[in-house]
């Protein structure tokens, strides 16, 4: 099979930009330009597909964390429910009543979760109300020291006006 000789034989076939000047530095110029073309295009297109692949293997991390995570915590609710179940039937067998054994099994790790997480948020509040406080504080500070008084100090004068 012959190759086409004009770029119009074959409507696949890119055709030439090249100009028919005849003069040859122009065409070798010409020349150049289009292989520094080619060049950039083809880097490019290697950034490209990088960029997809890393995008790509981004996701496929993703993917495997959740799934890690996802199995990871099953497992670890399975290994504390064997626990409670095993502690459970443990006071069954020395209370001999097993409503008991269940409640206090069940009962306990929530009450202390309950009184953990209590404990905390007064925690939070408590540090919360002082650092507003030494905010509030440290304002008025500045305000007697720019204006020889504070807001609270204005508002206890006008006050007993």
């Amino acid at each position: 099979m012959a190759e086409p000789s004009d770029a119009s034989e074959n409507p696949a076939e890119t055709p030439s930009l090249e100009p028919k000047t005849g003069d040859p530095d122009l065409e070798g110029l010409w020349n150049r330009l289009a292989e520094t073309w080619e060049y950039g295009r083809f880097f490019l297109e290697a950034r490209i597909a990088r960029a997809k692949l890393g995008i790509r293997d981004t996701i496929k991390m993703a993917v495997l964390g959740v799934l890690l995570a996802l199995v990871g915590g099953t497992a670890l609710l399975i290994a504390v429910v064997f626990l409670f179940y095993g502690a459970a039937q443990g006071l069954k067998e020395w209370t001999g009543r097993p409503w008991a054994a269940y409640l206090i099994s069940g009962g306990t790790p929530l009450l202390l979760i309950f009184a953990g997480f209590f404990l905390k948020w007064k925690s939070i509040e408590r540090k919360s109300l002082a650092e507003s406080l030494k905010n509030y504080e440290s304002r008025l500070q500045k305000q007697r020291s720019t204006f020889g008084h504070d807001a609270a100090e204005r508002a206890a004068a006008a006050n007993r006006t």
